[in-house]
């Protein structure tokens, strides 16, 4: 009986110390989570409310693909018809592989109140270069829109989309006054023209719209 009591302290001993352990961990994982998930669910917050889906250019079961425009293994790189590899039937152009692929596999924004369209960053003059600009695609159609919207990097192209304001069916961004890329800046109603202020640089823009 003294036997099988030892062991049930030991038992008893050894779970609570598991239990503890597990309890620690478990804190640290949540300590560890605070860091590493917040941004995720801010930016899943963010998607929910700018109208990004977790739909892409792959994901709608097009035919499509990257190929080097000019069929000589270089930059521009475009989406293409997997059926018509062509340059003439290349829709989005961009200066990298990377950004090309990037385009295909990334979640779209849909147009507020226009569910048929989806917004896609690509070079704005279709040649690989800087500027770049905002294209829309409609689905049923599957045609390409310029929306002539036009930023000086790709990265400053998909924070005007990823950071967008949406209220009702209007939707804001940030974009280049001038149609060039550059200064001066101003918040755009999609669709309707310019509001508010013009600003310095993009960031000061984008600092107004989500004040």
């Amino acid at each position: 009986m003294k036997i099988i009591f030892k062991y049930q302290i030991l038992y008893a001993v050894l779970l609570f110390v598991s239990v503890d352990n597990i309890a620690q961990n478990y804190g640290q994982y949540e300590k560890d989570c605070d860091a590493r998930c917040k941004y995720e669910k801010y930016m899943k917050k963010q998607n929910s409310s700018s109208g990004i889906s977790s739909t892409s250019l792959l994901d709608l079961g097009l035919s499509l693909d990257c190929i080097s425009r000019d069929r000589d293994g270089v930059s521009p790189f475009a989406i293409a018809y997997t059926e018509k590899f062509s340059a003439e039937n290349t829709i989005l152009v961009f200066d990298t592989l990377d950004e090309c692929e990037s385009a295909l596999s990334k979640d779209l924004m849909v147009i507020p109140g226009a569910d048929d369209f989806y917004l896609i960053c690509a070079t704005q003059d279709e040649d690989g270069l800087s500027p770049y600009g905002l294209f829309s695609y409609e689905i049923s159609t599957g045609e390409i829109y310029k929306e002539n919207y036009v930023y000086d990097s790709i990265a400053n192209c998909e924070t005007a989309i990823t950071e967008a304001y949406v209220e009702g069916e209007s939707l804001y961004v940030c974009t280049s006054v001038d149609d060039d890329g550059i200064a001066p800046w101003g918040i755009m109603e999609v669709g309707e023209g310019f509001v508010g202020d013009e600003f310095e640089t993009f960031q000061a823009c984008m600092n107004r719209l989500n004040s």
